[in-house]
């Protein structure tokens, strides 16, 4: 389960719709928005899923499970994503390459 947050003023007047996102995320933002990720740094420890998690998950909110905070940095070196990602160790496996 992933939040994202991208820049405002990385979005332009380029609008993302299901359709246009494609499976690489950096892909799209390359393709569609002009936006290359330099570089992103990961922290990964454990952290209660929030109140918000979808019963499709099959852990109650407040479970203790893997967590992943992003940021990343464009081409400028700017910082222009942050990202949560909660995950259960038991069914998924974190890995990692950028770009």
């Amino acid at each position: 389960m992933t939040t994202i947050w991208v820049s405002s003023t990385s979005l332009s007047a380029n609008k993302l719709t299901p359709r246009t996102i494609s499976e690489s995320l950096y892909r799209t933002y390359a393709d569609r928005l002009g936006l290359h990720i330099r570089e992103a740094e990961d922290v990964i420890s454990a952290a209660p899923l929030p109140d918000w998690t979808p019963p499709e998950l099959d852990l109650p909110p407040g479970t203790q499970v893997g967590f992943i905070e992003r940021r990343a940095y464009d081409q400028y070196g700017l910082p222009c994503e942050a990202s949560w990602t909660w995950f259960d160790p038991a069914r998924a496996q974190y890995f990692s390459k950028v770009p």
